[in-house]
């Protein structure tokens, strides 16, 4: 047999799980994530694959709805640490630099995992309970290493006193050097332009080559055209070699502050070399995050028993190459149970029997390494211990074996270990050798593997094997399906019947001679031909139905749509109706409570017995009409028609209109998660999940066509409203992580959309989380210039300034 890794690399291969890493690996941030990637194997306790699903599945939501996850800074710092394993070796300046950043890195991510709830994250919140780095180390770098990543002048006392005496002799050097220039270029030793420079280490100046003898010194080089010699004059002779030796003193000080920095961080290696490899998992758990976000996978339902119950799945890889070329993928379903354990798959060549059962291996196997896969919700899958795979060429030169005797050699292995556990995958079985003898053998074969209760997925051509899907417990017959029409294959998989391989009409289609094609059905004979007959009636009546079932979902959905747009009128009809109601009862009041009025004056009057004034009565009366002729229009207003979102992704071109405030626009680009709109002649850049799809006749009538406004009218008089009631100050004290950060991220959006230059959000000291976050969240922003802490009279560090 062989070595269990080897029989695992080739089955990679084979079913391109090779591939899917490769194409993990490439979200990777950090060396370590990738090797850990590589390092993904076939997995069967289910608690294991099911807290790398989770952990996977956890992080993926939180991608998915913020960008907020640390992901700056994921440095390979094994060399480093590796160099602390060797007693009285010292990292160097710039390598602490990096260690530093490290930790701050493990630091974030484990602070935006603590402070969620529980219930959210409970497989991340597991993982990061064993890491443990003791963060006052960053502390203790920040003491010595500046954030360019030297060794601070006051890193020591000593270190100190070095740098600012030599700082001093090197200003003495530089005067005493001017001074010479000078009178250099007056004796016109040198030229005006010529500048002191270095050599050896030390200060040098430039000497007309003739005149090198003149000056007492030491020369240290030449010119490569030897007209300029470098000379060191015996003025600055004892500088140079004061700042010599000043600068050996910086290097020993330098070298004992960092080899007693090194000492103290090894005593925390094992810690950090836990924090490094932590810093993998989460890198790779990111990958694998991203890679599922890419190809829509999810973690579905995990059962005791072996079963594949699978909705829509999709082959990854085949998805990605058919969405360069711009063509559609079709899923395919999955239903083996403990009734139905082997599928028989049969149909035309090129139909797509091979990727069903590529699909099947591929995804099988990715979600016993722990990723997520390209399923819909409610699929289930069941564990396995092996995985048995016969497929393609696998003639061995090495042991003198044809391409046959290697398929039997498998058989003999899947029959040797095979068990209710096992999943075996056999492509164009009985294949390869004189067709009565293999499919016979194959036959065989599949009832002892039918014995041992095993679960797989089989295509073949041989009818002797499609009987059995038909006759025997524990097979069920797929065919791929074929459109008669054209001849062409539809890659659809249907459950429980057997296909035709359609070879006499392919090869009509593709030009054969048809006295060629008579010879060949006399030789086939009468029965084969009136079986493959029925085969193909059967498939037509099932191309039928299919037709028709897909017509009556298309009227069934095109009926619940009107319903549904029908209930929508309705109910803006009936709000309507109570509006005008309303307001008509409201008038009413009015004007019988100003009727009553009038007649008390008159009742008033009457009771005096003075004269009454009756053009004032007229008056009155004309008004109190012309108030209730206004309860009665003369013509009913139809009221506006709802705005309903129209269907299909928002395009360069589509109309929009923003989902939490009324303003409209229309788009003029979409970059990533990001849309370009233009609102009257003012151009935005938003968040796209913040917009809604409308049609163009819609928003001509919201932003004012039909009241004689334009809608670069509607759209500025929107824009000066938000102007007016926008606060450039955000105050988020007090407030939760993703509470925060949700008002931030739309306060954001509205600064950029109204044109604001400059903004300040408060946040708080407390321990950074969220000022983290929100500086984590503006890096990505391409409009913000820079952002800075506030002024320490306005907040400090407790506050951003965010410029734009």
């Amino acid at each position: 047999m062989l070595d269990q890794e080897v029989v695992h690399n080739v089955l990679e291969d084979k079913i391109g799980f090779t591939q899917v890493k490769e194409w993990v690996k490439s979200y990777c941030l950090c060396k370590a994530g990738e090797r850990k990637t590589e390092q993904l194997k076939f997995l069967t306790n289910k608690e294991t694959i099911l807290t790398l699903l989770s952990q996977t599945n956890e992080l993926k939501k939180i991608v998915e709805d913020e960008e907020a996850f640390p992901r700056h800074d994921y440095l390979d710092v094994e060399i480093f640490l590796n160099k602390l394993r060797l007693s009285g070796a010292f990292l160097e300046s710039k390598e602490f630099h990096d260690l530093r950043a490290f930790l701050r890195t493990i630091s974030r991510i484990k602070q935006f995992i603590e402070v969620r709830e529980r219930d959210e994250v409970p497989s991340l919140k597991q993982l990061i309970e064993n890491v443990y780095v003791d963060f006052r180390l960053i502390r203790d770098i920040d003491k010595i290493i500046t954030t360019e990543g030297n060794v601070r002048d006051d890193a020591s006392f000593e270190l100190y006193e070095i740098r600012k005496e030599l700082q001093e002799e090197s200003i003495r050097l530089r005067k005493e050097t001017d001074r010479l220039l000078k009178a250099f270029i007056r004796e016109g030793y040198t030229d005006a332009e010529l500048l002191p420079t270095i050599r050896n280490g030390r200060t040098v100046l430039p000497v007309y080559a003739e005149h090198k003898r003149q000056i007492r010194g030491f020369i240290h080089d030449e010119s490569a055209t030897g007209q300029t010699a470098f000379i060191e004059p015996a003025q600055i002779l004892e500088y140079n070699n004061n700042i010599k030796d000043l600068e050996h003193k910086e290097s020993r000080e330098v070298i004992r502050i960092l080899t007693a920095l090194s000492d103290q961080m090894r005593e925390h290696l094992p810690a950090l070399l836990q924090a490094y490899d932590f810093l993998g998992d989460i890198d790779l758990i990111r990958a694998k995050a991203k890679w599922a976000i890419a190809c829509q996978a999810i973690q579905p339902a995990i059962l005791d028993h072996p079963v594949m119950e699978w909705k829509q799945a999709r082959h990854p890889l085949l998805e990605r190459s058919l969405k360069e070329q711009h063509k559609p993928l079709v899923p395919i379903d999955f239903y083996l149970s403990p009734q139905d354990r082997i599928l028989i798959l049969s149909g035309p060549n090129a139909g797509g029997k091979s990727i069903c059962l590529k699909t099947a291996g591929l995804l099988q196997y990715s979600l016993q390494t722990g990723l997520l896969i390209p399923v819909n919700n409610g699929s289930k899958f069941g564990l396995f211990d092996r995985i048995l795979l016969d497929i393609g060429d696998q003639q061995s030169l090495e042991n003198d074996l044809s391409t046959y005797s290697s398929h039997l050699k498998n058989l003999k292995h899947f029959i040797d270990v095979a068990d209710a556990k096992s999943l075996v995958l056999i492509d164009e079985f009985g294949g390869g050798t004189e067709p009565r003898s293999g499919s016979a053998i194959a036959e065989s074969v599949l009832k002892v593997l039918n014995k041992k209760k095993v679960m797989g997925v089989i295509t073949t051509h041989f009818d002797n094997l499609k009987k059995l899907g038909s006759e025997e417990k524990g097979f069920i017959n797929g065919a791929m399906l074929f459109n008669l029409d054209t001849l062409s294959p539809l890659f659809q998989l249907e459950w429980g019947k057997p296909g035709s391989s359609f070879a006499l009409e392919i090869a009509q289609n593709i030009g054969l001679p048809s006295y060629v094609l008579e010879e060949a059905r006399t030789l086939l004979g009468e029965g084969w031909q009136q079986y493959d007959k029925l085969l193909r009636d059967l498939e037509k009546q099932h191309a039928e139905v299919r037709s028709r079932k897909v017509m009556l979902t298309t009227l069934n959905k095109q009926s619940d749509a009107l319903k549904k747009d029908l209930q929508t009128r309705l109910s803006e009809l009936d709000i309507k109706r109570r509006v005008v109601l309303n307001e008509a009862k409201e008038k009413a009041k009015g004007i019988l409570s100003n009727a009553s009025g009038v007649l008390n004056e008159l009742q008033l009057i009457k009771n005096s017995n003075q004269p009454v004034d009756k053009e004032n009565l007229k008056v009155t009366k004309s008004a109190i009409s012309g108030q209730l002729s206004e309860l009665v229009p003369e013509e009913i207003v139809s009221p506006q028609e709802p705005l309903i979102p129209e269907k299909g992704p928002v395009e360069v071109g589509s109309y929009v209109k923003f989902k939490d405030q009324e303003a409209y626009g229309k788009v003029v680009a979409i970059k990533g998660k990001d849309t370009e709109i233009m609102i009257g002649d003012l151009k935005s850049v938003v968040k796209s999940e913040r917009l809604v799809k409308i049609s163009k006749k819609d928003y001509e009538r919201q932003v004012g066509k039909e009241t004689g406004r334009t809608p670069h009218t509607g759209a500025s008089s929107v824009m000066l409203e938000r102007t007016q009631t926008f606060n450039p100050k955000l105050d988020l004290r007090g407030m939760r992580g993703e509470e925060a950060m949700s008002i931030f991220t739309h306060w954001i959006d509205d600064a950029l959309l109204l044109g604001f230059k400059e903004v300040v959000v408060v946040h708080g000291k407390g321990n950074g989380i969220l000022r983290t976050l929100i500086r984590e969240y503006l890096a990505d922003i391409k409009q913000v210039k820079g952002v800075e802490d506030d002024h320490a009279d306005r907040g400090g560090a407790g506050a951003t300034v965010i410029k734009f």
